[in-house]
């Protein structure tokens, strides 16, 4: 589904994480731009039909609410997942990171990153983006996790 259709509604959910070691951070300031940043894509048929929020460590799958999410990709509930940022999403490294981006792909549900414009599922070059961006990161820390 191409997010420039307008006769079609995008049903779009957002998905927040914030790990439980860092005590400084607060989910409530992502939650807050992506519930914001929604309706202005309304001309472009986006609708806001669900959020998910863990707090937890991006390490590991095993986040009540990143299951429930690929649960409801599976059950075909959304269109387009909203993300704070790539290591929001995930820090399991770059191979993990991007086999759950293509199960939601495989699922029909496309993907944006808030924080990185250029990262997202929908576009003429969004694999070579990703790609890059992946090696990026690798060569950055010096292994393969993702900002890990």
């Amino acid at each position: 589904m191409s997010v420039t259709q307008t006769s079609t509604t995008l049903r779009v959910v957002v998905y927040c994480r914030v790990s439980i070691l860092d005590k400084g951070q607060d989910v409530e300031n992502q939650l807050r731009e992506l519930r914001q940043f929604v309706p202005h894509k309304t001309a472009e048929g986006w609708r806001l039909v669900g959020e998910y929020i863990d707090q937890a460590s991006g390490k590991s799958a095993n986040r009540p609410e990143f299951q429930r999410l690929f649960r409801g990709a599976a059950e075909r509930r959304s269109d387009l997942l909203l993300f704070w940022a790539l290591d929001q999403f995930s820090r399991e490294g770059v191979v993990e990171t991007l086999q759950h981006l293509e199960r939601l792909k495989a699922n029909g549900v496309q993907w944006r990153s808030f924080k990185e414009e250029f990262l997202r599922s929908i576009g003429r070059f969004s694999d070579a983006v990703l790609a890059i961006s992946g090696v990026h990161h690798q060569a950055g820390s010096g292994s393969v996790r993702l900002n890990g």
